[in-house]
């Protein structure tokens, strides 16, 4: 009988919880705070189990504080221009949870895969409604959650980073 070893079963889990994550916030645009800490403590007992091969703990670390405050910030200014919320704090919670997993270059590397992923999915999404409405596209009143793109991108940047323990 084979047994997973700890690391790959945390990375399966990371699978697991971001699509459930993704799903989630298609439906009700909602990232919640349970899920994402699995995201978190899957990230940091991975991390031990691997003897810290991959990241530091200062380099997790420094991941969850740049990925979160980054984000954070930029939260906090979009909201106040546009005078409305601008970004969920559950998407701030995921780059910092994701920031545990990755380091800082890793997340900021999956934070671009994610806006990517996202204006691929907004495009979609708008040329679909314009279609199904008989408009022309409107991106400028296209809202999309932001979540799936960004758990893309991490889970993306995750197994090509960990390849070795995904077994590929």
């Amino acid at each position: 009988m084979y047994f997973l070893h700890a690391s790959t079963a945390c990375l399966a889990g990371l699978m697991i919880v971001l699509a459930g994550l993704s799903a989630v916030d298609f439906k009700v645009r909602l990232l919640p705070n349970q899920m994402v800490l699995i995201v978190a403590v899957l990230g940091i007992i991975f991390h031990i189990s691997t003897g810290f091969l991959y990241l530091s703990w200062v380099g997790m670390l420094a991941g969850g504080s740049v990925g979160f405050g980054a984000f954070y910030l930029i939260r906090h200014l979009a909201s106040s221009y546009y005078g409305q919320e601008a970004m969920g704090l559950g998407d701030v919670k995921l780059i910092g949870a994701g920031g545990l997993w990755l380091g800082v270059e890793g997340i900021v590397l999956g934070v671009t895969i994610g806006a990517c992923a996202g204006l691929v999915q907004g495009s979609i999404l708008g040329i679909h409604t314009a279609l199904k409405t008989g408009s022309r596209p409107d991106f400028r009143r296209l809202t999309i959650p932001a979540g799936p793109g960004f758990a893309a991108g991490i889970a993306l940047v995750a197994l090509w980073r960990f390849r070795a323990v995904a077994g590929f």
